[in-house]
Parts: C-alpha cells; structure tokens; sequence
C-alpha cells in the first residue's frame, strides 16, 4: 500500500470512531434535557413546555455539531480523493516499462 490508500484507511478507521462520538453527541444532551427539563417543569409550574424547551435546545446542539463534524470530515475526503486522483492521472501519463 503506497502513503494515500494508508492516509484513506486512517480516514475509513476515523470516520468509523466517529460514530461512536455522534452517539455520545446525541446521547449526553438528550439526557441533560431530561433531568433539566424536569427541573423546570418543576419549578416553574411549567409542564410540559421546559421539558419541551430543553428537549429543543438539545437536538439543535447535537445536530450542529454533528453537521460541522461531517463538513470537516467530507472536506478531509474530498482532499484525499483529489490527491489520489492526481496520482492515478499521473500513473497513467507515465508509460509502462515493464511491458514489451
């Protein structure tokens, strides 16, 4: 494997890592909302709207910070994809020696 195919594996195995942190993204959140939503709802005689408000504030979190975690991860594999097609261009510019 020459240094682009070992750089996209690092990305495929990065990207495979991040799965797990988008779970965490939406999971800590969503239970922050739970117990603050409670909260509110308790004290301020507000129910269901806290638990709503809180639950609304954390979906807008976790889905913005999944969206700039995929941009920066898309951008890494536009940028790898180009370099490798640069490489297969230039490797189909230079002739073959080992064929006669």
């Amino acid at each position: 494997m020459d240094e682009l195919d070992q750089q996209q594996e690092v990305l495929r195995h990065k990207t495979f890592l991040l799965m797990f942190r988008i779970l965490l993204i939406f999971g800590i959140p969503a239970v922050l909302a739970y117990f603050a939503g409670g909260w509110l709802d308790k004290s301020y005689d507000m129910r269901p709207y806290g638990s709503l408000m809180a639950l609304g504030v954390a979906i807008v979190t976790s889905w913005t910070i999944t969206i700039r975690i995929y941009l920066k991860v898309d951008k890494e594999f536009r940028e790898l994809r180009k370099k490798m097609d640069e490489r297969d261009a230039a490797k189909k510019k230079t002739p073959d020696t080992d064929q006669e």
